[in-house]
């Protein structure tokens, strides 16, 4: 083996765990191509509920920056996904920025998936809980201010319930405006 002074061994083991510690505090910056499924879901954020992507290949993601999402279709994107070394707190060690939209498709016709419906906007409980659900007409109503969807009059005692305070998971698809229909 090599038989350094005291002195070197001490500034190699210095200078090789500098490089150690900055090597695993570097952004690790990938470009990928995933699929975007034609709904989102509903997920806790820090303090309060968030619509959020669904992507078969990316389990974790929520968002893509620059992304004009229309529900209803199908997408294909190019991406820019940087894992960070120090995220925030209470955050994602991943982001995602758009390059480009490889494909958007029309969702089958026939499509159905489920969402969680909860009346209370904030994580925790109390009076002045805003509601997640706003109602527009006598059987449409809004989700957490992103997308409109129609209940059916046969329907109508769960939307209640879910108003009463009790969560849900309910099934919906989507109509040819890309608004949703709980069914």
């Amino acid at each position: 083996m090599f038989n350094f002074p005291r002195a070197m061994r001490k500034l190699l083991f210095s200078l090789f765990l500098v490089l150690s510690i900055n090597s695993f505090s570097q952004d690790k910056v990938t470009t990928e191509t995933i699929k975007i499924e034609p709904f989102k879901r509903v997920t806790n954020g820090a303090f309060f509920q968030v619509m959020a992507l669904v992507s078969p290949d990316e389990p974790g993601l929520e968002y893509i920056s620059d992304f004009d999402f229309e529900w209803g279709y199908n997408y294909v994107v190019k991406v820019k996904k940087t894992k960070l070394a120090q995220p925030m707190m209470d955050a994602s060690n991943t982001e995602y920025e758009l390059i480009e939209v490889v494909s958007k498709t029309k969702a089958d016709p026939d499509l159905t998936f489920t969402l969680y419906l909860q009346r209370e906007l904030y994580l925790g409980n109390g009076e002045e809980n805003e509601s997640s659900i706003t109602q527009i007409d006598d059987d449409t109503y809004r989700l957490l201010d992103e997308v409109n969807f129609t209940v059916l009059p046969e329907q109508k005692s769960i939307i209640e319930r879910v108003l009463g305070g009790e969560p849900m998971r309910c099934m919906f698809r989507i109509n040819e405006n890309g608004d949703l229909v709980l069914f």
